[in-house]
């Protein structure tokens, strides 16, 4: 039964995948006749553990095509990355947030439709898949042709980490999701390693120090990150007749800080009470 459902799914995996590499959400509606980078990159990572490393490989070189074909400022922006150092690339905040959009047509074209297209998450997604799938083939000759969309998404990231977003949910644009962070800074400590790019890493380690600043609800990880809230300041303050609010709460995408991003060892005591807190949920 097992071997049956697998060999079933990489069939329709292969059979939808489009021709450019990119994996469409659903081919059955076309709300859905997209691809996100965070589902892309999952089933990637899927195609990856059975073997199927071409069909994976041509995902992430759609996601490099896409990236470069569309988003905002790109060429200015590698250059500049390339001519005068990381980190001064003059890519604004909103070039950047607009750049970093969540679904992309198949052909990889820009989505305009009315859609909370701005989710983050998918980027750091991308950035954790292909290393794994690197790490995996050995194929280097790919990820020749990632650096420069590589240095061009930690160039956004730097710009955007800490701002809202919709979450993977497609929900709450206007807060700063816990698990949105978890992804991004998994995502560019794998690349930065790869890449040998202390800027990355900094980066991946200032975003994990704010979830463990912000992003704690007595103990655990919280749904959403608060300047109310500091892991060194606890209780949070609230005015008498406050309970917990939402953003104390759980969501099970807090899993993604443990595994496969890395933020939080899955015995650590902080994790250990966020699984708790979810089961319970």
């Amino acid at each position: 039964m097992h071997d049956t459902l697998v060999d079933a799914s990489i069939s329709l995996i292969r059979e939808n995948q489009h021709v450019s590499g990119a994996y469409i959400a659903s081919p059955s509606f076309s709300t859905y006749a997209y691809c996100w980078l965070r589902d892309g990159t999952y089933i990637a990572h899927a195609m990856d553990l059975h073997g199927e490393h071409e069909s994976a490989r041509a995902f992430f070189r759609w996601v490099n095509a896409t990236i470069a074909s569309n988003c905002v400022n790109y060429g200015d922006c590698v250059d500049a990355v390339d001519t005068i150092g990381r980190g001064r690339a003059g890519q604004s905040m909103e070039q950047a947030r607009q750049s970093l959009r969540a679904r992309w047509t198949l052909d990889g074209k820009r989505d305009d439709s009315e859609w909370p297209n701005y989710q983050p998450d998918g980027y750091g997604a991308w950035l954790w898949g292909l290393d794994e799938h690197i790490e995996r083939t050995g194929d280097l000759d790919l990820w020749e042709e990632s650096r420069e969309p590589v240095e061009y998404v930690v160039e956004c990231m730097s710009q955007v980490w800490s701002m809202p977003s919709s979450d993977c949910w497609e929900e709450y644009p206007d807060r700063v999701h816990t698990s949105t962070l978890a992804c991004m800074a998994g995502g560019l400590e794998r690349i930065g390693r790869r890449a040998l790019d202390d800027r990355a890493l900094s980066l991946a380690n200032a975003i994990k120090d704010y979830i463990l600043c912000h992003g704690m609800f007595d103990g655990r990880l919280a749904k959403f990150c608060s300047h109310e809230r500091r892991a060194d300041q606890w209780p949070p303050k609230r005015r008498a007749h406050e309970g917990p609010s939402i953003g104390d709460s759980v969501d099970a995408s807090l899993l993604w800080a443990a595994v496969p991003y890395a933020v939080l060892d899955l015995a650590d005591p902080r994790m250990v009470s966020t699984v708790r807190a979810i089961e319970r949920s």
